[in-house]
Protein backbone atom coordinates (compact mmCIF):
# COMPACT_ATOMS: atom_id res chain seq x y z
CA UNK A 1 0.00 0.00 0.00
CA UNK A 2 2.93 2.25 0.53
CA UNK A 3 4.03 2.21 -3.02
CA UNK A 4 0.56 3.22 -4.23
CA UNK A 5 0.30 5.90 -2.06
CA UNK A 6 3.86 7.31 -3.35
CA UNK A 7 3.12 6.92 -7.16
CA UNK A 8 -0.33 8.45 -6.33
CA UNK A 9 1.61 10.88 -4.70
CA UNK A 10 4.17 11.93 -7.66
CA UNK A 11 1.50 11.33 -10.22
CA UNK A 12 -0.27 14.40 -8.60
CA UNK A 13 2.43 16.36 -8.82
CA UNK A 14 2.48 15.79 -12.68
CA UNK A 15 5.09 13.05 -12.96
CA UNK A 16 4.39 10.98 -16.23
CA UNK A 17 6.01 8.28 -15.26
CA UNK A 18 4.24 7.57 -11.62
CA UNK A 19 1.29 7.25 -13.95
CA UNK A 20 2.69 4.41 -15.84
CA UNK A 21 4.05 2.58 -12.78
CA UNK A 22 0.39 2.93 -11.23
CA UNK A 23 -0.83 1.69 -14.77
CA UNK A 24 1.76 -1.89 -14.05
CA UNK A 25 0.07 -1.65 -10.39
CA UNK A 26 -3.42 -1.95 -11.87
CA UNK A 27 -1.97 -4.46 -14.43
CA UNK A 28 -0.56 -6.70 -12.13
CA UNK A 29 -3.30 -6.32 -8.87
CA UNK A 30 -0.26 -4.71 -6.70
CA UNK A 31 -1.55 -3.04 -3.79
CA UNK A 32 -4.94 -2.43 -6.11
CA UNK A 33 -7.32 -4.52 -7.44
CA UNK A 34 -6.46 -5.65 -10.86
CA UNK A 35 -8.37 -3.26 -13.08
CA UNK A 36 -8.27 -2.89 -16.69
CA UNK A 37 -9.87 0.18 -16.94
CA UNK A 38 -7.62 1.10 -13.94
CA UNK A 39 -4.89 0.80 -16.54
CA UNK A 40 -5.75 2.30 -19.12
CA UNK A 41 -7.20 5.18 -17.24
CA UNK A 42 -3.58 5.73 -15.90
CA UNK A 43 -1.90 5.49 -19.16
CA UNK A 44 -4.39 7.75 -20.12
CA UNK A 45 -2.62 10.48 -17.79
CA UNK A 46 0.69 9.69 -18.08
CA UNK A 47 -0.05 10.23 -21.85
CA UNK A 48 -1.85 13.68 -20.59
CA UNK A 49 1.26 15.07 -18.63
CA UNK A 50 3.79 14.21 -21.56
CA UNK A 51 4.78 10.34 -21.43
CA UNK A 52 5.41 8.98 -24.85
CA UNK A 53 4.10 5.34 -24.25
CA UNK A 54 0.71 4.80 -25.97
CA UNK A 55 -1.52 2.02 -24.81
CA UNK A 56 -0.93 0.06 -27.73
CA UNK A 57 2.60 0.26 -27.58
CA UNK A 58 2.49 -0.66 -23.21
CA UNK A 59 0.33 -3.47 -24.45
CA UNK A 60 2.45 -4.98 -27.08
CA UNK A 61 5.48 -4.92 -25.01
CA UNK A 62 3.85 -7.81 -22.36
CA UNK A 63 3.93 -11.36 -22.35
CA UNK A 64 2.72 -12.90 -25.41
CA UNK A 65 -0.11 -14.62 -22.77
CA UNK A 66 -1.20 -11.61 -20.82
CA UNK A 67 -4.54 -11.60 -20.73
CA UNK A 68 -4.89 -7.63 -21.21
CA UNK A 69 -2.85 -8.33 -24.41
CA UNK A 70 -4.57 -10.92 -25.69
CA UNK A 71 -7.88 -9.29 -25.18
CA UNK A 72 -6.57 -6.00 -27.18
CA UNK A 73 -5.23 -8.20 -29.75
CA UNK A 74 -8.48 -9.43 -30.13
CA UNK A 75 -10.00 -6.38 -30.46
CA UNK A 76 -8.18 -5.02 -33.17
CA UNK A 77 -8.30 -8.57 -35.06
CA UNK A 78 -12.20 -7.69 -34.66
CA UNK A 79 -11.86 -4.32 -36.08
CA UNK A 80 -9.63 -6.34 -39.01
CA UNK A 81 -12.17 -8.93 -39.47
CA UNK A 82 -9.46 -11.27 -39.13
CA UNK A 83 -11.88 -13.78 -37.63
CA UNK A 84 -9.46 -16.96 -37.96
CA UNK A 85 -6.87 -14.79 -35.42
CA UNK A 86 -9.27 -13.45 -33.44
CA UNK A 87 -10.62 -17.14 -32.66
CA UNK A 88 -7.01 -18.16 -31.92
CA UNK A 89 -6.39 -15.88 -29.67
CA UNK A 90 -9.92 -16.06 -28.17
CA UNK A 91 -8.88 -19.44 -27.29
CA UNK A 92 -5.73 -18.79 -25.75
CA UNK A 93 -7.61 -15.72 -23.40
CA UNK A 94 -9.92 -18.17 -22.61
CA UNK A 95 -7.50 -20.65 -21.47
CA UNK A 96 -5.82 -18.29 -19.75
Amino acid sequence: KFLISLLFGESQRGDADAYVKLADCYRNGVGVNADFIGMTAMLAMAEQYGNTLRLKEYLKALPENDSYRLMFETMDEIGKKNHDKVKAVASVLVAN
